[in-house]
């Protein structure tokens, strides 16, 4: 038997790889007392959204005195994406940064202005 060569194409497949960091965004400039709201973003190893991560994280802060409340999971309706609210920065630390930590490496720490 001679095996023949077959080629052809289909739309509309989408292959996603796992999550491999988080990274955060906050706003910028944070002011000292005043609620913020962060968003953490789960991505693959190749830099897109990871629309399937359902982990949890942790946020931490050079700002030793920062309100940053407890875990948050990730929800299936949030698309590799989730907010903290009600974050409060301390009067301590100009420009501090947030990271979240969970079971993905933390992304670099971006500063935080104020």
């Amino acid at each position: 038997d001679t095996v023949q060569p077959f080629t052809g194409t289909r739309t509309g497949i989408t292959v996603q790889a796992a999550a491999a960091a988080l990274q955060v965004a906050a706003p910028s400039p944070g002011f000292v007392g005043l609620p913020f709201t962060a968003t953490i973003t789960a991505f693959d190893a190749y830099g897109n959204q990871a629309v399937g991560y359902r982990g949890a994280f942790t946020l931490s802060s050079s700002d030793s005195g920062a309100a940053l409340g407890g875990p948050v999971n990730f929800s299936a309706g949030g698309q590799g994406g989730a907010t903290a609210s009600g974050l409060i920065w301390s009067a301590a630390s100009p420009g501090a940064t947030l990271t979240a930590t969970g079971d993905l490496a933390p992304l670099p720490a971006r500063p935080v202005s104020r």
